[in-house]
């Protein structure tokens, strides 16, 4: 049998939580917070900073979706004269 402090103590014991879960999840959320930022830097000097241009078909027609690492910006083109427009016009954006 406990006495009247040790009942207290084993009470304010049980309430103390274990830090170590929590501890964990943000270690693992900082690790897939790097592990992001690491994909990304890999992914630029892999691709580069010149622009991607894929071509696609479809039952209306061929396609031509463009994209600028360097901005972010892309596009679709029904035509390959526009995809080479936007190509000489997209430093001026």
């Amino acid at each position: 049998m406990r006495t009247y402090e040790q009942q207290l103590n084993y009470e304010r014991l049980e309430l103390i939580t274990n830090p170590q879960p929590q501890m964990q999840f943000h270690i693992l959320r900082l690790i897939s917070t790097l592990q992001m930022g690491w994909e990304t830097l890999v992914s630029f000097f892999a691709l580069g900073s010149e622009p991607q241009v894929y071509q696609t078909s479809d039952a209306s027609g061929q396609w031509w979706y463009v994209y600028d690492p360097m901005t972010g910006g892309a596009a679709w083109f029904s035509s390959e004269s526009e995809v080479l427009e936007w190509l000489d016009n997209r430093h001026y954006r």
